[in-house]
């Protein structure tokens, strides 16, 4: 099958659900609450622990206060690293129904049972995308302080400078808070470009190195890396025109991911609610749980299965064994 072919492999995406052992909706709908679940412990902890926090003062209470702040770092940092795994066994249950091969509930645990594969593929890209905006950031800076961007904000700031002694320092830090507003923009604006003319492509090289691990973790993070590079090879533009194909899809994801900021977005827009801040949070919060289940249950098997159908179509039959459910 041609990766070109949007529509076939959308249909074969179709006939894959519709074939399967397992109900696709089923497990969908267990990954999907499941995550939902895990959020809402995490911000109910979460909000008992900040009341907890605030109503603990003075000296005598530090102890206490740096306790539970290290408990709630640890608990949004267990978020992090805990969903992305849980999202690789949801991929690689929808890859088994693109093959025709039984998926179940146990094979949303893949990721975790393949941990350290996949923390070493995450912690390699994660270093490769970090370089990336740290080359761009120095490039962005250097663009901006020799052009007039730069010379404009140095004209404003030369003469405080140089009489510092007898400037008032909280003048001297307004004026370099307002000059540094004034290239904010056009330095966010370079650093944009440069960071998506070299990660996207970068993004769409190693697109296929999680569905290779998802096939053989022995294959390894480097290897599962290089592979994918070869496979992507002259396709690239074809996977991100399938990419552009689902943009329904998340236009929808990314409004029903504003719900769950609700309670922080409507003041920005002038609009006050006849509660309490946190009462507003967790409405919003439920409407997102019930409106994320209803996109999920609906649309994400289709989408995630003709991704799952994108890569069958790339994988070279020799360069992977199939993994164990």
């Amino acid at each position: 099958m041609n990766i070109r072919e949007r529509r076939q492999l959308k249909a074969a995406a179709a006939r894959s659900l519709q074939n399967a052992a397992y109900d696709p909706k089923k497990l969908v709908l267990i990954h999907t609450a499941a995550v939902l679940v895990f959020f809402a412990v995490l911000a109910i902890v979460d909000y008992l622990l900040e009341q907890q926090i605030s109503s603990t003062g003075g000296l005598s209470g530090l102890g206490t206060r740096t306790m539970l702040a290290t408990v709630q770092q640890v608990l949004q940092l267990s978020e992090q690293v805990l969903i992305p795994f849980w999202q690789i066994g949801y991929l690689y249950a929808m890859l088994r129904i693109c093959r025709g091969e039984p998926a179940g509930p146990e094979t949303l645990f893949t990721g975790f049972r393949r941990f350290f594969p996949f923390l070493r593929l995450h912690l390699i890209q994660f270093a490769s995308y970090a370089g990336v905006a740290l080359a761009c950031s120095y490039v962005a800076g250097n663009v901006i302080f020799f052009t007039p961007w730069g010379s404009n904000m140095m004209d404003s700031l030369i003469p405080l400078l140089s009489e510092s002694e007898a400037v008032d320092m909280a003048v001297l830090e307004e004026a370099i808070m307002a000059a540094m507003d004034q290239i904010m923009i056009p330095l966010l604006a370079i650093f944009g470009v440069l960071f998506l003319a070299i990660g996207v492509p970068m993004y769409y090289r190693y697109r296929m190195a999680q569905y290779l691990l998802m096939d053989d973790p022995r294959m390894g993070a480097l290897a599962a890396l290089r592979t994918s590079r070869y496979m992507t090879r002259g396709n690239r533009v074809a996977l991100l025109w399938l990419d552009l194909s689902f943009w329904w899809f998340y236009l929808l994801d990314g409004m029903v991911t504003a719900l769950w900021f609700g309670g922080s977005l409507l003041p920005l827009l002038g609009i006050s609610l006849p509660w309490s801040e946190g009462v507003s949070q967790f409405i919003f919060y439920g409407l997102y749980m019930i409106c994320q289940l209803g996109l999920y249950l609906g649309f994400r098997n289709r989408v995630e299965v003709t991704y799952a159908h994108a890569y069958s179509a790339l994988r070279q039959p020799q360069t992977v064994q199939r993994g164990e459910v």
